[in-house]
């Protein structure tokens, strides 16, 4: 088996937190939007942590770091996949990493063929997002 994470500093938890129940994947970080305290609307600014925060490499590494741990993966056993090229630490601490240009790729599926997914997996995939409910 395996687990999959969405970590995102280009996207918001709430949105990543709704693609990982579209996709069925088991866990989405990313940071919120900051409510203001006084008039319970959103500011337009993301809360928490710092935008340079979410964006930096090695918070995402950390990220990864903690799921891997909690569902006691071998570091050397995650594969990342991103759109950026990896630094010398995720290079020499991780599984296989997968840069994932979406300009020139408008779909996963070339990876999950490089992670080990079959055509009639992907398939089953394929069915089960376009065949469930949207809101």
């Amino acid at each position: 088996g395996f687990k999959t994470a969405l970590i995102t500093g280009s996207g918001v938890g709430l949105i990543a937190e709704q693609v990982r129940q579209d996709l069925g994947l088991d866990y989405a970080l990313g940071p919120d939007l900051e409510v203001d305290p006084h008039t319970a609307r959103l500011t337009g600014r993301l809360g928490g942590n710092t935008w340079s925060d979410w964006l930096s490499e090695f918070h995402k590494l950390d990220m990864i770091r903690l799921v891997a741990d909690r569902e006691g993966i071998a570091l050397r056993d995650v594969h990342i996949v991103g759109d950026y090229p990896m630094s010398r630490t995720a290079l020499r601490e991780f599984g296989p990493r997968i840069f994932f240009n979406a300009v020139r790729h408008k779909h996963l599926v070339k990876v999950l063929h490089l992670i080990g997914f079959s055509h009639v997996d992907i398939d089953s995939i394929e069915q089960r997002i376009t065949s469930s409910p949207k809101d």
